[in-house]
């Protein structure tokens, strides 16, 4: 017989409710932690064997279930006047990655690309985007060439 998690909170689908997830969730992005260390760790704290594969698993069923929310808050991206944009290298299992921050008065949406360059904030600004970017100088590559609603200023840092 299976138990499969009912918490409303919980992705539909799975055998690991909504604690197991948020810790894996936790122990990946938030410690770093390979999937393999992830099975460790819940076996060592709470006699749990998880495996590499089933901690991958968890942290996909995390990110469904986020998905809803995160385009809900780039699509209050999209439509802003004023965006302010920047990216901060990072190493992702080993490799030169960036995290991009796209900020408004209201919400703020982080999205992690293996790309620098323009391409990031066109991909999540959308198209049609009509508001205007504000940005450092220095980052963004390539942005300048855009359309002239874009500024070359940055957002203050708190």
């Amino acid at each position: 017989m299976q138990t499969i998690a009912s918490h409303p909170d919980c992705p539909d689908k799975g055998q690991f409710g909504v604690n197991v997830i948020a810790q894996a969730a936790l122990s990946r992005y938030d410690h770093r932690h390979p999937y393999r260390k992830i099975d460790d760790r819940f076996e060592q704290l709470h006699n749990l064997a998880l495996s590499g594969a089933s901690a991958w698993y968890v942290i996909e069923r995390a990110a469904r279930a986020g998905r809803c929310e995160y385009e809900q808050i780039r699509q209050q991206i999209q439509n802003a006047d004023i965006v302010h944009v920047d990216e901060t290298g990072i190493k992702r299992d080993s490799e030169q990655a960036w995290i991009w921050t796209f900020q408004t008065d209201k919400h703020t949406l982080y999205a992690v690309r293996e790309s620098r360059g323009s391409d990031v904030p066109a991909e999540v600004l959308g198209k049609d985007f009509a508001g205007t970017v504000v940005r450092w100088p220095d980052s963004v590559s390539g942005l300048q060439q855009q359309p002239p609603a874009v500024l070359g200023t940055h957002s203050p840092r708190s």
